[in-house]
C-alpha cells in the first residue's frame, strides 16, 4: 500500500511539474536527468517530498553487487537519484554510485571507443542473477555475408523446430553491421539473462570494455524458448547485440557532456 501511495504521489507531481517546466524536463527521452535541479525550482514545502520519492524510486529500489562469486557475497552499492545520462532509444543509462566509507569500490576497467573490435570478445556477467559467468570466446560477426548466412540458417532451424511459431528474417531487422552495434555469438551460459554485461577485448594484455550487451535475436527464442532443450543445442544460430562504447561516447558529446565522457572513458 505504501508503494502504491508513493507511485500515486509521484504521478501527481510529474503532472504538476510537466505543466510548470514542460514534459521534456520531467520525463526526458535522452540526456542528463538531474532531479536535484528540478527540486531546487520547487516550492520549499515540496522539495523534501520529491527528494524522498527520488530516494525510494531510484536509490532504494536499485543497486549493484560487486564480488558475487562462489562463496563470496560481495559488496552492495546503491545509486544516486541524479542520473548522469539516460537514453531510452538506445536502452542505456549511466548511473553514479553512492560512496560508502565502509565499502571499497572494485578496481575500475578501461572503457574505450574503438572502431573495429577483434575477432573474439570476452563477456562476463550474472545471467538471471546467478554467480559470475564468463565466456572468453564470443565470436564477433563482422561480415555482411556471415550475418546473412547466420540469419537464414537461424530462420530455417527455428521454423523447422517449431512449425507453429512464425519466424522470418524480419525478426533480425535490427541486426546491422555498424560502428554503433557489436554482433556476436556467445555460449549457453551467457546467452540469456546477461543484458548489461560488459563486452571486453584484450589489447596488449590489458582488458578493455568496448561495448555492453543489450539483447539477443531471434526474439522468439528469448521470449518463449530459452528453456527448450532442442533450441539450446544451437547457440551459434543466436545473434547477440551490444551497443559499442564508441556510440555511447558519441551520444555524450551530442548532449554536450564532454566532462562526463572524460571521466569514464580511457580513450
Amino acid at each position: 500500500m505504501a508503494e502504491n501511495n508513493c507511485t500515486a504521489r509521484l504521478n501527481r507531481l510529474r503532472k504538476n511539474l510537466s505543466v510548470r517546466f514542460s514534459i521534456s524536463a520531467v520525463q526526458q527521452e535522452e540526456g542528463r536527468y538531474c532531479l536535484t535541479d528540478i527540486i531546487n525550482c520547487l516550492d520549499s514545502n515540496l522539495q523534501e517530498t520529491v527528494k524522498e520519492l527520488g530516494r525510494q524510486l531510484i536509490t532504494e529500489s536499485s543497486s549493484i553487487r560487486f564480488g558475487y562469486f562462489h562463496d563470496k557475497t560481495g559488496e552492495n552499492f546503491k545509486f544516486k537519484y541524479d542520473v548522469p545520462f539516460i537514453s531510452k532509444k538506445h536502452d542505456i543509462a549511466i548511473l553514479e554510485l553512492i560512496e560508502d566509507p565502509s565499502k571499497v569500490f572494485p578496481d575500475s576497467v578501461e572503457l574505450v571507443s574503438l572502431n573495429a573490435p577483434k575477432t573474439l570478445i570476452h563477456i562476463l556477467g550474472h545471467p538471471g542473477g546467478r554467480e559470475l559467468q564468463t565466456d572468453p570466446g564470443c565470436k564477433i560477426i563482422y561480415d555482411e555475408h556471415e550475418l546473412e548466412k547466420t540469419i537464414k540458417e537461424s530462420v530455417k532451424f527455428f521454423s523447422t523446430l517449431f512449425v507453429n511459431i512464425p519466424i522470418d528474417e524480419s525478426d533480425f531487422s535490427k541486426c546491422k553491421i555498424s560502428a554503433e552495434q557489436i554482433l556476436f555469438h556467445c555460449s549457453k551460459s551467457t546467452a540469456h539473462g546477461a543484458s548489461g554485461s560488459p563486452l571486453i577485448q584484450n589489447e596488449n594484455d590489458q582488458p578493455e570494455v568496448i561495448g555492453m550487451l543489450l539483447e539477443g535475436y531471434p526474439k522468439i527464442f528469448y521470449n518463449e524458448l530459452c528453456n527448450n532443450i532442442e533450441a539450446n543445442k544451437r547457440p551459434d544460430l543466436l545473434i547477440e547485440s551490444g551497443i559499442s562504447m564508441e556510440k555511447v561516447k558519441s551520444l555524450l558529446f551530442e548532449h554536450r557532456l564532454s566532462e562526463l565522457s572524460k571521466s569514464i572513458f580511457t580513450r
